[in-house]
């Protein structure tokens, strides 16, 4: 869950954003490139984690993003 502003008209909007992923995302693991970024410890494991981050971030397009893409990926790897 994520809190998501928006501003009109000098008004400012809060709402409350749920996103639901699939379980298989935690199965899918995300490997940081060599450096600082593996070593990062914030760095998600899976792409569960990058969704919540992406969500605690107020980057809720990069987790709605995140989660079309990977159903699609999901999807095709299905119809093998």
């Amino acid at each position: 869950m994520a809190a998501q502003t928006a501003s009109l008209d000098g008004a400012t909007e809060v709402r409350d954003v749920h996103l639901k992923v699939d379980t298989r995302f935690a199965n899918v693991k995300v490997v940081g490139e060599e450096g600082m970024e593996a070593r990062d410890k914030n760095m998600p494991r899976n792409l569960h984690n990058a969704a919540e981050l992406f969500l605690r971030c107020g980057l809720v397009g990069n987790a709605e993003k995140l989660q079309e893409t990977t159903n699609a990926m999901f999807k095709i790897l299905a119809s093998d």
